[in-house]
């Protein structure tokens, strides 16, 4: 017997995360998610993380584009069953009047499209 699973978002996360270091993108993950104590909570506010930044930061500037954009930043959620946070939402639309190219991507294989849209 088979079960069509939804794959989780750290399941998404890792192909996506292959597929950018493959193409030698300059990236990052602000590793937000997971449970901490009170104390490494505040210690890791008090040194800059910021709830709802999006997953995924790409400091390359897009070569497929009129504009100039600064770079990219990507909300990677599951392919089913899941939704932004409001600050989430907040931060997404922060960036893009900053110049950034942004997106919730439901699964990796989303992301991927919309990385490869910019980055031939």
């Amino acid at each position: 017997m088979t079960t069509n699973r939804t794959p989780t978002e750290y399941q998404e996360m890792r192909i996506l995360a292959a597929y950018l270091n493959y193409r030698k993108l300059k990236w990052c993950h602000p590793v937000n998610e997971g449970k901490r104590s009170p104390v490494t909570g505040r210690i890791l506010k008090s040194l800059g993380l910021k709830a709802g930044v999006p997953d995924i930061l790409i400091f390359n500037k897009p070569n497929r584009m009129v504009m100039d954009p600064v770079g990219m930043a990507i909300e990677l959620k599951r392919q089913k069953g899941s939704k932004p946070t409001d600050m989430q939402n907040q931060w997404m639309d922060d960036l893009a009047g900053e110049g950034w190219l942004t997106r919730v991507c439901y699964g990796a294989t989303e992301a991927i499209r919309f990385v490869e849209e910019y980055y031939a």
